[in-house]
């Protein structure tokens, strides 16, 4: 995957992260319509999720080709931290 696509996937996932945690609501919201328990394993799991769309579909619109595995590994290790930080910082603010 090319610098400046990864660039772009990191940029967009970390815009998405700050735009949930300004909406906590409506993410405890979008959790009980569905019925899951909102809690830092699930978010997580739906912050996996908003990665792979965004990698996907970023590496398909610059480089016209798929995402190999291997790529979207790369880089849910480089956000792992972003991701258990926000979803534990949510889990937080939103059982008190």
């Amino acid at each position: 995957m090319r610098d400046e696509t990864k660039k772009v996937i990191e940029e967009k996932f970390k815009r998405s992260l700050k735009a949930h945690k300004e909406r906590k609501e409506d993410l405890k919201e979008l959790f009980e319509k569905f019925g899951v328990s909102l809690n830092s394993d699930t978010l997580t799991a739906y912050f996996l999720g908003v990665l792979r769309a965004i990698s996907f579909d970023s590496v398909a619109f610059i480089e016209n080709r798929g995402l190999t595995w291997n790529e979207l590994r790369e880089i849910e290790q480089k956000m792992r931290n972003e991701i258990l930080d926000t979803a534990n910082e949510i889990e937080k603010e939103i059982l008190r």
